[in-house]
């Protein structure tokens, strides 16, 4: 399977142990916040920017993939438009289970009117808790202070394996 059809932007994935490739259903990619704060024709986007974005992907539970850029002298997140999902990188995605999800990086100029622009793309990775693997798990769902699930649903999919996991309420 080529892996970069696979994973068009925005398509969450999971990856399976052993590298199989499946969708992952009710997984939400995260919202990838960029304040560019540079001059919009020169198209650089600050170290201090970067970091930001990646703060404010994982506060919403993802990292950000870096050093996979073929890049001279860049070693972040952000990857080249022309860059894509294989060798190396597809090998290490697939030794990794998780989800996983490509997203691009847009650049808004000052002026509604304009369109934005491409700084490239990013990798990002969560690790997945598969919510079969233990029936009290209550995955996404609100919890108590002691653990306990707090939710009234009487049936959670499972993210991972698309498993229907019925629930005591």
């Amino acid at each position: 399977m080529d892996l970069n059809a696979k994973m068009e932007i925005g398509h969450v994935v999971y990856i399976r142990k052993g590298g199989a490739v499946v969708d992952a259903i009710n997984v939400h990619a995260p919202e990838i916040n960029c304040d560019y704060t540079g001059p919009f024709d020169d198209a650089q986007i600050s170290d201090a920017d970067e970091e930001a974005m990646g703060e404010s992907v994982k506060s919403q539970g993802w990292t950000l993939e870096t050093g996979w850029t073929g890049q001279y002298l860049y070693s972040g997140a952000i990857m080249h438009p022309s860059e894509f999902i294989g060798g190396k990188l597809a090998e290490h995605i697939r030794e990794t289970p998780g989800l996983w999800v490509a997203l691009s990086v847009e650049l808004h100029p000052e002026d509604e009117n304009a369109e934005s622009e491409s700084a490239g793309w990013v990798l990002a990775y969560r690790e997945a808790v598969h919510y079969g693997y233990s029936r009290t798990a209550c995955g996404d769902l609100p919890e108590s202070e002691d653990g306990g699930c707090t939710t009234t649903v009487k049936e959670v999919t499972c993210p991972v394996c698309w498993e229907v996991i019925h629930r005591p309420v």
